[in-house]
């Protein structure tokens, strides 16, 4: 991650709210709420074209489930290149899982 990219500074503020939330028993209900608010304002008014993947990326990477962030991954995957990688790396991600047990039997 480049240090410089304002988008990465973003990322980090969010992740590290979301886990204040988190270790604050803040309701599940209203951390989607407001992730989904966050959605919301990048689609709306942010200047970076990969500011709502960023998002989901993120919230993914930190194991974070959200509601609201996969139906837009879902119904936007293929709008940008940023959203058909996460759609992707999703995909990939059952694959293995489902997988998973058959290659076990096999070892």
């Amino acid at each position: 991650m480049d240090p410089a990219d304002p988008l990465t500074e973003f990322e980090r503020h969010v992740v590290e709210g979301v886990g204040k939330a988190f270790a604050s028993n803040v309701a599940p209900d209203v951390i989607e709420t407001t992730l989904d608010g966050i959605k919301s304002v990048l689609e709306r008014y942010a200047t970076h074209s990969g500011a709502v993947a960023a998002l989901i990326g993120t919230m993914k990477g930190e194991g974070v489930q959200s509601a609201s962030l996969d139906a837009h991954l879902a119904e936007h995957r293929s709008q940008t290149p940023e959203l058909m990688v996460l759609h992707l790396t999703d995909e990939l991600e059952r694959a293995v899982a489902a997988t998973r047990p058959l290659v076990q039997t096999l070892t």
